[in-house]
């Protein structure tokens, strides 16, 4: 079981995080024929990839950090404006991450102070960008909302984003929740990431491809650890999340600690399903 002395604090709510591209979306198609289930798989793997992105480029926004006004960065250049306070990341015509997941067109990320700084915000932007052939637009606003400096970093994430999928089919995605990192024995280096609910609602609300409602909720604390990083990236190593539809609900399980990249899916009368994302 993953170390969790912080976590009792927060009340935790908030939404299915980071499953892959890839195969998953097959599997669960194959194996559970739930759409709704598949359609949060997808939903999520945009949304997880585009916090990656952003949230990898944080450090810029510190006061003391000595930037170019543009650098390459992997594939894709950042281009930054001190005096405006604005960061271009430029993915051109496409480029892939290192595990494949092609991105193009611009983010803009407009901030008030760095990231870390009680009070500041970043509000992020579209300029005809895509990741993996879905169109993303609509605005992210993330504000930093830490009480105390010697607290652990907090953050309101406000978004409302549309997606425009490759067959033409459309879908949107509210999110109103908290992001908390969690530091370890090493003052420098998050241990845990943790999502939380702003309030007793969902948080998440959207419309999938197919015009079905839907919400999600976190019964159980979902953890991201550093030290998993290596064997299950951004996947959640510990909680449980529950996805609410009209026609039917849906638990995923994401263990209780260890290292992989499975999660138990049950549905429907004890149906149940266990996938490597």
């Amino acid at each position: 079981m993953l170390k969790t002395f912080r976590l009792h604090i927060y009340n935790i709510l908030g939404v299915i995080t980071m499953l892959s591209f890839g195969s998953c979306g097959d599997m669960i198609r194959e194996h559970l024929e739930t759409p709704e289930a598949l359609e949060e798989a997808e939903h999520e793997a945009v949304s997880a990839h585009l916090n990656h992105i952003i949230n990898s480029q944080m450090y810029l926004t510190a006061d003391n950090y000595n930037q170019k006004t543009v650098q390459s960065s992997g594939c894709f250049t950042i281009s930054f404006n001190r005096e405006a306070r604005q960061i271009i990341l430029d993915f051109g015509d496409g480029c892939e991450s290192a595990n494949g997941v092609r991105r193009a067109g611009k983010l803009f990320l407009n901030f008030t102070g760095p990231y870390f700084r009680p009070g500041s915000t970043i509000i992020v932007s579209f300029d005809n960008f895509f990741i993996n052939e879905v169109r993303v637009q609509g605005s992210r606003k993330v504000t930093n909302i830490t009480e105390a400096i010697n607290e652990a970093p907090t953050f309101l994430v406000e978004a409302a984003l549309n997606f425009n999928w490759p067959d033409g089919s459309i879908s949107s995605r509210n999110v109103f929740r908290l992001e908390t990192y969690i530091v370890g024995m090493n003052p420098d280096l998050f241990e845990y990431w943790i999502y939380d609910a702003h309030s007793a609602e969902p948080g998440i609300i959207g419309i999938d491809r197919n015009g079905v409602e839907y919400s999600v909720v976190i019964q159980s604390p979902l953890v991201v650890a550093n030290e998993c990083l290596s064997s299950a990236g951004m996947i959640p190593v510990e909680g449980i999340a529950r996805l609410y539809t009209e026609r039917r609900d849906y638990e995923f399980d994401f263990g209780d600690g260890l290292c992989n990249r499975n999660v138990i899916v049950r549905y429907g009368n004890n149906s149940s399903k266990t996938l490597t994302l």
